[in-house]
């Protein structure tokens, strides 16, 4: 991992990136595509509802950092993109979001038998996944369904700079390497699909799960495979000081904002393979 960056992002715009698989057009329409996504997935009412609520009880941003991800490789990085692993990790990460989904709302349907017995309703999934959004513990569900979700899917942990480095096989059924930025874009594409209020928090070389509704919400997505995911900012903080890695940015175990968000996608890009960055 290398340090956040401080450096505003590049944006990139709706004609460069016309031909490129997974692009929302314009990162400005990001928000119109996933309110889309969502009418589609919930209902319409719920989409254009969404809209209004506050910041931190909702996704917070306005894009998804996999698909940003993906459009600035293959404009920063042509010559090392994979298009079919770019395929891959899309096919899984909608998966993942399937199977969160239909989790949250099949726990949500044991409870209310538990409770009501063979006259208890069904829940749809827009009643769950809301359910979901308003209290820590579910949340923290919904976020280990998303781990082990991508564990059962063939994840190794192993630092990859961007996406066709992570998947660079291309096939659904080989492993494929995440680290924590990547596991952290990945759960935040999920997130953007439902709507749901989770955020990326940066420390020094490192990046894990956060939200700005919970304050004290963390997870740290490197664990899948070995425990619980559900951790402190503290303890974040605590496990770096005794490496030696003290903070010097203010932001550090706070969600960020989109602007930051973007420019540690960018930078991480130009790290991984400064010789072969096209700037536009």
């Amino acid at each position: 991992m290398i340090d956040r960056p401080r450096a505003k992002a590049q944006e990139t715009t709706a004609s460069a990136n016309a031909d490129i698989p997974y692009s929302s057009g314009s990162i400005a329409s990001r928000r119109a595509f996933m309110v889309s996504s969502i009418a589609a997935l919930f209902g319409a009412s719920q989409a254009q509802a969404s809209e209004n609520y506050p910041r931190s009880e909702r996704y917070p941003y306005s894009f998804s950092p996999l698909e940003f991800l993906a459009e600035q490789e293959q404009l920063m990085l042509p010559k090392k993109t994979n298009r079919k692993a770019l395929h891959t990790a899309f096919t899984i990460a909608n998966a993942v979001a399937d199977h969160a989904a239909d989790m949250t709302r099949i726990r949500l349907q044991d409870a209310l038998l538990r409770k009501y017995g063979s006259s208890a309703p069904l829940p749809s999934t827009k009643e769950a996944l809301g359910r979901a959004s308003r209290r820590q513990h579910l949340l923290e569900n919904y976020v280990e369904d998303i781990g082990n979700a991508i564990r059962v899917a063939g994840y190794r942990y192993q630092a990859a700079d961007f996406l066709s480095s992570a998947f660079a096989d291309g096939q659904i059924e080989t492993p494929f390497h995440l680290d924590c930025d990547l596991l952290t874009h990945l759960t935040l594409h999920v997130a953007a699909e439902h709507n749901m209020p989770l955020a990326a928090v940066p420390a020094p070389h490192h990046m894990y799960i956060g939200s700005f509704r919970f304050p004290q919400f963390a997870m740290e997505m490197t664990n899948i495979g070995r425990g619980h995911l559900a951790t402190t900012h503290r303890e974040q903080r605590k496990h770096n000081e005794e490496e030696g890695i003290r903070s010097r940015d203010p932001q550090d175990y706070r969600p960020c904002d989109d602007e930051y968000l973007k420019a540690d996608i960018i930078r991480c890009l130009e790290f991984a393979a400064p010789q072969n960055v096209t700037h536009i």
